[in-house]
């Protein structure tokens, strides 16, 4: 009974595109330890029905009320599912997005740099960053109007949170986006003029 409240739970993938995929546990112990494949290679994968979260918000009537929070931690697939959204990101709708992302090398840092200049694009700035172990505790100011915001942002993260733990370096930026309200002006539609 708990879709009956404000909170829904959904089996489905969010992706940039509508299809399907197999989900398994990938042997693990850890629910991030789970694979995504593009067929069944496991016994206990099961098909999962993908949309964008662009068709999801429009099946749940996102785009004609507020989002007070929209959170995401897909375990590096960030990118692809907010490139799903660029129409709700528009929207102006969301208020405050609260996001993991992969702040890597080579493919992982340009992707996480996409996913910053769209985010500014749309309004939003960071409020506030962090890594698996918090808040950073950071000087820098950080403006979205700034030529170099994102690089910035990049660098920033970078150099707070990767840290070395049992071996292991965590390359994860926590990042909470907040929308700029001066900055957008919605039509009737919702979505940013």
């Amino acid at each position: 009974r708990i879709n009956d409240g404000p909170i829904q739970i959904r089996t489905l993938g969010l992706k940039d595109s509508e299809g399907e995929f197999w989900l398994s546990s990938g042997g693990g112990t850890s629910p991030g330890s789970g694979k995504i494949q593009n067929r069944r290679k496991s016994e206990d994968a099961v098909k999962v029905k993908v949309t964008t979260l662009d068709q999801m918000a429009q099946e749940l009537d996102w785009f004609h009320r507020d989002i007070a929070i929209l959170k995401v931690d897909v375990e590096g697939l960030e990118h692809p599912v907010f490139m799903g959204g660029k129409k709700l990101l528009a929207s102006g709708r969301i208020q405050n997005i609260f996001m993991e992302g992969n702040v890597g090398k080579g493919p992982k840092m340009r992707m996480f740099k996409e996913l910053c200049e769209q985010f500014v694009l749309d309004g939003y700035y960071a409020h506030m960053i962090g890594g698996y172990t918090g808040p950073i505790n950071s000087a820098l100011e950080l403006h979205s109007s700034d030529a170099n915001f994102c690089e910035t942002l990049l660098l920033e993260c970078r150099g707070g949170v990767i840290r070395k733990e049992s071996g292991k370096v965590r390359a994860q930026c926590n990042v909470w986006w907040k929308l700029d309200r001066s900055s957008i002006s919605r039509s009737e539609t919702g979505v940013v003029a």
